[in-house]
């Protein structure tokens, strides 16, 4: 049970890096990648690294779903 909850948790993990990756290139007025992407700050430790990915998703969910 444990194998599979740390399986899912790795998958998700995986998705949202690769996700947040791909909205993190486009621009969020017009949706295009454009060659002046901008790049976050460097991250620290391990947590402020899943900060930044858990805010890039929450970026990403609103532009996407919400149209923010």
């Amino acid at each position: 049970m444990r194998r599979l909850l740390f399986a899912a948790a790795a998958l998700t993990i995986a998705f949202s890096v690769a996700t947040t990756t791909e909205a993190a290139e486009r621009c969020p007025q017009c949706g295009q990648v454009h060659s002046h992407t901008v790049q976050s700050r460097p991250a620290a430790n391990p947590f402020q690294k899943l900060m930044e990915i858990e805010r890039r998703k929450n970026a990403w969910l609103a532009r996407t779903f919400l149209g923010r």
